[in-house]
Parts: structure tokens; sequence; C-alpha cells
């Protein structure tokens, strides 16, 4: 029982930092499209 709690919450943490990273690139990588939109 114990065992499943550990996983579940380990499992959550992981999604959290994978959400906020995938947030992160989207974020810089738009930036990025809109500079070079820019340039060109």
């Amino acid at each position: 029982m114990l065992t499943n709690k550990i996983i579940e919450a380990t499992n959550g943490h992981l999604l959290d930092r994978f959400t906020e990273l995938h947030t992160k690139v989207k974020k810089t990588y738009l930036k990025t499209k809109f500079v070079c939109l820019l340039i060109t």
C-alpha cells in the first residue's frame, strides 16, 4: 500500500517537472519563432 503511494507521488512530481519544462521549451520556441519572423 505504501509503495503505491510513493510511486504515485513520484509520478506526480515527474509529471509536474515535465509539464513545467515543456511550457518553458514551448515559450522559448515561440519567442524564437517570433524573432525569426521579425528578422526575415
